[in-house]
């Protein structure tokens, strides 16, 4: 679940929400770039890029961003998965992390 997160971060997560805090995501894409302002108007809240990265898979661009959706709201992922692309939850933080 928690594979390729920087350290910090994974010592971080907590399964669940925290008051105040942030609901840590994965988006994957392919093809296209997302668009950010895109993934934070479907987030409806403040979004935090935590790390993000493109690698080439058989000629094809593979985006992956991990962010942080602040007091995340019932159906952000639908609403995020509705852009394209796959998103996973990863976990949540606190608001001070």
């Amino acid at each position: 679940m928690t594979r390729g997160l920087p350290e910090d971060l994974e010592a971080r997560l907590r399964p669940n929400p925290v008051p105040g805090g942030a609901t840590v995501l994965r988006i994957t894409c392919t093809g296209a770039a997302p668009d950010l302002i895109a993934i934070t108007a479907a987030a409806g809240a403040p979004v935090r890029l935590l790390q993000a990265g493109i690698d080439r898979i058989q000629g094809r661009a593979v985006g992956r961003m991990l962010i942080a959706v602040a007091g995340a709201s019932p159906g952000v992922e639908d609403r995020l998965r509705a852009l394209g692309g796959r998103i996973e939850r990863i976990g949540h933080v606190a608001a001070d992390d």
